[in-house]
This record gives structure tokens, sequence and C-alpha cells, in this order.
């Protein structure tokens, strides 16, 4: 049995589609197929059917262009709404930060986010590079400041390494600024104490984040060898966060001082030695006059132990009748600056007259202002005692001339002077009052044939 194939044909004149579909018939329950066949004959309009594919393809067009639209507005909102808004924010940051008013010259017209947010970010470059400038240009005059001065400043980051170096801690350490540069503090800056290296802990000098500065005086050891004496000081550095992010070394070269100082100190040993030593009595007052030193012999001589100079005037120990012209004769000396000179006297407690010869002379400081007295007290007390026995001794030898009528003479060879006693005036029957007391008068006045004789 053969079966008909299905057949589908175009009509172009009648723009008709034509099918032809065989039918199976089933004759018995068993599903049979027979020789009779049926034929389905089907007819389609083409024109109706572009029409339907024209208005479905439309229909979709139609649909996805208004899901493009309103994926558009939704996007268009979200932007407006998030990142024009942050935009603003931006460039409202941007011109609180502007100086120079440059924005709103280069704003065009019309309000535009991204033209705003453009020039915004090239005036904030702007003012970056001027600020870069003017970092540059500090940096570049705190280092000539740091190198005019005339102390070492070695700079260091948190772990202490060598960041910054000025042209005196070049020179006192012996390393160049390029050599030390990152290298650890000790290895650069060696403190000596004596003989024996001290490492500097720099983590003592951080407590708890509050700066701990340290000064000391030790020794510096540079790269050749050479020992300097210095003063140090090492301060941290402070972040704004009130952490140390580093560290700054101060020191000053101060071996001339302690040259200075060595000199200072011999030469007070010597004259403690010699005050010490000395049978003449020393004393050191102030600008006022108050006695602030006294040796053993000047303690000695004016009754006051050393210990109560500073509770016991030195006036108090004048003998009255020489007090007032002392006292005198030393603010006449400090007001015009004048070198005392007196003989005078000193009352012990047990009633013991001392006679002494005081000298004093002003110790000026670098402006000639009088800052203080040095003066030397001399005992004379058995040289006015022999003084006063040879008066007595001249006294009566002259009475006893006088007694037995023998006349005296004096020549002083030093000043060239003559004395005649007042018997040789009654013997040459010459007025005392009305002659020249001369080696050529005396001769004159003798007699001729003693002249002639040389008996003078």
């Amino acid at each position: 049995m053969q079966l008909l194939k299905p057949k589908v044909w175009v009509n172009r004149d009648t723009h008709k589609l034509y099918g032809v579909v065989p039918v199976m018939v089933l004759e018995d329950e068993y599903n049979i197929q027979t020789e009779n066949n049926a034929i389905f004959f089907v007819e389609y309009d083409l024109q109706w059917i572009n029409q339907q594919v024209y208005r479905n393809l439309f229909n979709s067009l139609r649909l996805n262009l208004l899901l493009l639209v309103l994926t558009a507005l939704s996007l268009g909102y979200y932007f407006h709404v998030t990142i024009s808004k942050r935009i603003r924010s931006i460039i409202k940051m941007a011109k609180s930060y502007q100086k120079w008013g440059y924005l709103q010259e280069l704003a065009v017209d019309g309000h535009d986010e991204i033209t705003d947010l453009a020039f915004s970010f090239m005036e904030m470059v702007r003012q970056i590079e001027l600020q870069y400038q003017a970092t540059l240009d500090r940096q570049k005059r705190l280092q000539v400041i740091l190198d005019s001065i005339a102390d070492g400043v070695i700079a260091t980051d948190n772990e202490g390494c060598i960041s910054h170096m000025n042209s005196v801690a070049v020179q006192k350490t012996g390393w160049s600024a390029r050599e030390s540069q990152g290298l650890k503090l000790d290895k650069v800056y060696h403190r000596l104490d004596g003989v024996t290296e001290t490492q500097i802990n720099l983590e003592s000098i951080k407590l708890d984040g509050v700066p701990n500065i340290q000064t000391r005086e030790c020794q510096l050891l540079d790269k050749g060898g050479h020992v300097l004496e210095i003063i140090d000081r090492i301060t941290p550095i402070m972040s704004a966060d009130n952490q140390v992010s580093g560290f700054v070394v101060v020191f000053t070269d101060i071996s001339k001082r302690k040259h200075i100082e060595d000199a200072l100190r011999a030469s007070e040993e010597k004259f403690r030695t010699i005050t010490v030593c000395s049978s003449v009595g020393m004393f050191l007052s102030d600008a006022k006059g108050n006695l602030i030193y006294i040796n053993a012999k000047c303690a000695e001589i004016i009754d006051i132990p050393p210990s109560q100079i500073l509770h016991k005037s030195w006036r108090n120990q004048l003998h009255p009748e020489d007090k007032q012209r002392v006292l005198d004769a030393v603010q006449k000396a400090q007001l015009m600056g004048l070198a005392f000179n007196e003989e005078y006297r000193w009352v012990h407690a047990d009633g013991t007259v001392i006679w002494t010869k005081g000298e004093m002379v002003s110790v000026l400081g670098k402006n000639n202002e009088v800052i203080s007295y040095i003066g030397t007290l001399t005992d004379i007390t058995q040289q006015k005692l022999a003084e006063q026995a040879l008066v007595e001794n001249s006294q009566r030898l002259l009475e006893t001339q006088h007694l037995a009528h023998i006349g005296c003479w004096e020549y002083d060879f030093i000043n060239h002077s003559m004395w005649w006693s007042d018997q040789i005036f009654h013997l040459i029957g010459r007025d005392k009052n009305n002659t020249e007391c001369t080696v050529e008068n005396y001769i004159r006045y003798i007699h001729e044939i003693a002249r002639n004789q040389k008996i003078f």
C-alpha cells in the first residue's frame, strides 16, 4: 500500500499558499491501514501572514524601545542622585580649598559638574605644586639656618637611622652626609664617658609617648679617632598623633671651654695654695664691699673666723680712731676707681691692737664694670712698734744732746736733704726760722781754719 506524500506550493499570481496532506483512515480496531486515502487541502493568504509578522515585529520593537528608554531614564536618575551629588560635594570641597579664584573664571556657561570637577582638580594640582615649591623653599631656608649655627645637628627616623646632618655635624664627626645617610646613630655618633663608649638608648628617651629630653656632657669620638669634649641634647620628634617619629641630636663642641675651665681650675688651685701659704692676709669682696673670702692670715688679723665672714661685718673690727678715715678712703676708691692704700688698726675681742697696711684693687668685668675687689692686709705691728721706739730714742737722744750742749745733724742721701738740731742753730748763732738747712750753709758757717784743715 502506497501513501501520498504532503505537498506545499505557492501561487505567485494569487499570493496564496496551498498544501495537500494525506489522511490515513483506520478501518478496524486493530489500526490497519487501507488504500482508501483521504486528502486534506489547505489554503493560506500570504499578505495576511506578512501583515501579522510585521505587526508582531513592530510591537516587539516598540516594547524594546520603551524598555530602553526606561532603562536610560533610570540610569540618568541614578547618575543624578548618586554620582552627580558626589561630584558636587567634591567640587564644593575643592572650592573651599581654593585660594586664588581661578575656578569661576574657568567655569563654562551652565551647570556642568564634570567641567567644574575637572577644573577643580586642575586648581588643586596647581595648589599642590605651589605648596610643594613652598615646601622646597622652606627646606632650603632650614638647611641654610642649620648650616649657619655653630652647633652640630643630626636628625634620625623612628628607628634611629640618620636622615640629615648639617655641615657642623659633618665636620665634627668626620662622616659625610652621603656616607651617614641611613646608618644607625651609634655608628656615626660615638659618645664616650671618659674612655668607655656609651650607647645611646633611644628607647629610654620615649616613655609612653612623653618626650624625655636628655642633656649631658660627654666626649665624641670622630671617624678619625680624635676626641672632642661636647655637650649634647637629644630630643624626640613628636607627630600629630603624639607618637615619636624621629629624634634630633644637637651637640656643641666645648673643647675650648674645657681647656679654659681646666686652666681656671689650675689657677684657682694656685691661688688657693698661695693664700693658704701666704704670710699676708688676702681677701675677696663683692662689688658692695662685703667679704666673700678671706685666707687664714686675714682671719687672724681682723679677728673674724672664715666661717663668719658672711655674718660678721669687718667694719666693726676697725679701731675707733681709724674707722671713719678708712671707710671714707674705701668709698673714695670705689667711686673714683682708684686703688686703696692705707695704714690703720684693728681691735681684737681681747683688746689687742694690730697695725696693718691695707691695699685693695677692683676686679673689672668684660664691660669694665666692677664685679669684685681683691686686697691684702700686711701686719706691720712690729714695724710700728719699732718706729715708735725709734722716735722715742731719737727724742731722748735730742734731749741728752741739748743738756750736754752737743749739736747734731742728719743727711738723707736718698732725698738729698739735711736736718739740723736746735743746738746747731744755737752754736752757729743763727735763727732757725730764717736759716735754710743745707750742706752749703753748714760749710759756710764753719770757721775758715777748720775748712782749710779739712776738719769737716
